[in-house]
């Protein structure tokens, strides 16, 4: 003697169904049956649901980039990396890829601000462009930030020609000098 029928409603936004009906329909069949036949009501509640916190979760992660948010997350690592040495950072220029320009806001530090699209390449008398790159001093060194290690890494292009004389043209050239904590410095916005 099992239920001629499911009770099943949806209201506005709220996916209810009848307990009552559920209950007896649990009792009175396999499992197996219950979620045949509860199936498609439970997939559209959750659709519904799934569906909104997804759009909810795309937007805020739009809002984080738009705004600029991701900054703090770059000098964060900037600060870890650095490790208590002084450094300073400079951003790439959209028009001129010999150029890096000073980071004077933690909004400079975002992908609004960092992104470029031209390749990079290791020749000799090649400039490239990184997003952006960090400069250590005590010794001397380069990191650039990496998108794909959400991090500052010490692949730096040309970085074999550095410390030759003849070559230090290559070497990136940072319109700041390095200081100890140089993101404390930074205004906000």
């Amino acid at each position: 003697m099992g239920p001629r029928h499911i009770v099943g409603r949806t209201t506005g936004t709220n996916c209810t169904l009848e307990v009552s009906a559920i209950k007896y329909l649990c009792v009175a069949f396999p499992c197996e049956t219950a979620y045949i036949v509860l199936q498609p009501f439970l997939t559209r509640c959750f659709m519904r649901v799934f569906g909104r916190v997804l759009v909810g979760l795309i937007a805020a992660i739009a809002l984080f980039f738009l705004f600029g948010f991701d900054g703090f997350f770059v000098a964060a690592q900037a600060e870890a990396s650095a490790g208590g040495r002084p450094y300073c950072i400079g951003t790439a220029e959209p028009k001129n890829a010999e150029t890096y320009l000073p980071v004077t806001k933690i909004e400079d530090l975002s992908f609004r601000h960092m992104f470029n699209s031209r390749g990079l390449t290791e020749e000799p008398g090649h400039v490239g462009e990184h997003h952006a790159v960090m400069e250590l001093g005590e010794p001397l060194g380069f990191l650039n930030w990496s998108y794909r290690a959400l991090a500052f890494v010490p692949e730096v292009i040309n970085r074999r020609y550095f410390f030759r004389e003849e070559l230090a043209y290559l070497e990136p050239q940072l319109p700041c000098a390095p200081v100890k904590h140089f993101v404390k410095s930074l205004k906000l916005f």
